[in-house]
């Protein structure tokens, strides 16, 4: 039987105006594909952890990237004085590091998984021409945003939108994941939601060492 260990140790790769926070899980045989993960809006690469074990054991021959987006957990937004955030940009930050990571394990392509705006972010990069490398995408939960695409009509303003932790404490954790459930859901199970929310906040807690970088 395989062993398969996971770097809980932070490394950081130059990109333009910050440095995107990621690690890479490698399974103890030479792994042949690299599958990149990308997750949401604010969401840290944590949350991938559970599914990165269990992938690992079912294809031993696969390696896995996680990485923080620009504005979510350890990698800072990076952007000059009136810029915004957005998806292209994002998608360009993906595409560096994952050929970066794919060369240093001497794998010639990669594939990549995208759950909502990460969606956005891994169907962008497929529509990048100098994205030769991508080889296979997958998609969840997500859309293929565009114009046609609008804000909440909560947001009035979609310029002077900010980037905020919600995860600072418990209940702020749980103001903000109330927007992502239905009423009958927060209803009937208000054990399930607590509990989601506790091991978000966690996750969101744990930082992780920069120290015995691999790359």
């Amino acid at each position: 039987m395989s062993v398969f260990s996971i770097s809980h140790h932070t490394s950081y790769y130059s990109v333009t105006g910050t440095s995107l926070a990621y690690d890479i899980l490698v399974p103890s045989l030479r792994p042949t594909h690299l599958l990149v993960l990308v997750n949401g809006y604010q969401r840290p690469r944590q949350d991938f952890r559970a599914f990165r074990q269990k992938l690992s054991s079912l294809v031993p021959h696969v390696a896995t990237l996680a990485l923080d987006n620009r504005g979510s957990g350890e990698t800072p937004l990076g952007l000059a004085a009136g810029e915004l955030l957005n998806v292209s940009l994002m998608a360009q930050d993906v595409m560096l590091l994952s050929e970066y990571v794919a060369q240093k394990l001497e794998i010639s392509r990669y594939s990549a998984l995208g759950i909502s705006m990460g969606g956005m972010i891994v169907q962008t990069l497929a529509g990048k021409s100098s994205s030769q490398e991508l080889e296979n995408v997958f998609l969840v939960s997500t859309t293929a945003g565009g114009k046609s695409r609008v804000w909440p009509s909560s947001i009035k303003n979609p310029a002077s939108l900010k980037f905020v932790n919600p995860y600072e404490s418990i209940e702020s954790t749980q103001a903000h994941m109330k927007k992502y459930f239905g009423e009958r859901f927060l209803k009937n199970s208000p054990l399930l939601f607590e509990m989601m929310c506790k091991n978000i906040f966690t996750n969101a807690q744990e930082k992780c060492s920069t120290d015995g970088a691999k790359f």
